[in-house]
């Protein structure tokens, strides 16, 4: 049995939640073939899921109905870089990458784990964004991610992010 099916509710959240506060620390997670009874499907799980499996498609006809998925705190971090990314000079990148013509044509997610506890979320998810370059390419982006969320104000907003790049993107087949 897997370590994270092994554990409830508030210990495996914690276990988890290690992979976003210590990028650093190694979890390994095994992978038997047991069969394990899903995940009941609530409604935190499904408002939780609606975000996460949208990813960026549409920003570039309306870039704030995404950017306000994201927790005013938010910060982003990249594996290999040296520190976090705050949310206002991320979201300045993105939205000038955008303007410049760049759009996200596809969002493949296929989500790994979510555990739920009370106000907060940990999700970890692969995913591959297919983009058009202003110059009419595109070229695609898979990774692999973890997020930490928060119920604030009455929706789940995204607190924290780590992403690490599966492969480096490539020119994306036509």
């Amino acid at each position: 049995m897997s370590l994270i099916c092994s554990l409830s509710g508030r210990a495996a959240f914690l276990v988890l939640s290690l992979a976003v506060t210590a990028p650093v620390a190694a979890i390994t997670l095994s992978q038997e073939p047991e069969a394990q009874a899903p995940e009941p499907q609530t409604d935190e799980r499904a408002a939780i899921l609606s975000i996460l499996s949208r990813g960026p498609v549409g920003i570039e006809t309306d870039f704030e109905a995404w950017e306000r998925n994201f927790h005013p705190d938010w910060t982003v971090w990249f594996s290999g870089q040296a520190g976090v990314r705050a949310r206002g000079p991320h979201m300045a990148s993105v939205r000038d990458y955008i303007a410049g013509g760049a759009a996200v044509i596809s969002y493949d997610f296929e989500l790994d784990a979510l555990v739920v506890s009370d106000e907060t979320a940990l999700a970890r998810f692969h995913a591959i964004e297919t983009i058009r370059e202003a110059g009419g390419n595109e070229r695609r982006v898979a990774y692999a991610g973890t997020d930490y969320l928060v119920h604030e104000g009455g929706r789940w907003l995204i607190r924290t992010s780590s992403v690490s790049l599966l492969e480096a993107p490539v020119a994306a087949e036509r």
